[in-house]
């Protein structure tokens, strides 16, 4: 019979899974405020600016310092027009839309940015 792995690797393997998944909580914030009736875009805005900070934390063990504050900052800048266009009631198919071309020149910008860092 095969030997059990370490306690501290069962840990190891358990915080890595975890916390990918962390990221994913944090919009949902918005989501209860709206369930209680309160302020929704700030609520899903502190929700982003948490999702951008953990992965931010999460490349900065891979890519490096500059991770640190470029993820964030290009996640945080990408998805900050859903909670303005949900506060000023903007017609769905503009929300969507600008979001979608926000969010993915965005954070590719900034992915782009920490891969040409990686090259030089």
């Amino acid at each position: 019979m095969s030997q059990s792995p370490s306690p501290s690797r069962w840990m190891l393997t358990a915080f890595l899974i975890w916390l990918p998944g962390l990221v994913h909580v944090f919009p949902l914030l918005g989501v209860y405020m709206l369930m209680f009736n309160k302020a929704y875009a700030l609520a899903l805005f502190v929700g982003f600016a948490l999702t951008g900070v953990a992965l931010g934390l999460i490349q900065g063990l891979t890519r490096g310092p500059r991770a640190l504050w470029l993820t964030p900052a290009s996640f945080l800048a990408g998805w900050t027009p859903l909670p303005l266009l949900m506060s000023l009631n903007a017609p769905f198919n503009v929300a969507w839309t600008l979001t979608l071309f926000t969010s993915a020149g965005c954070v590719g910008w900034g992915q782009w940015m920490l891969r040409s860092e990686a090259r030089a």
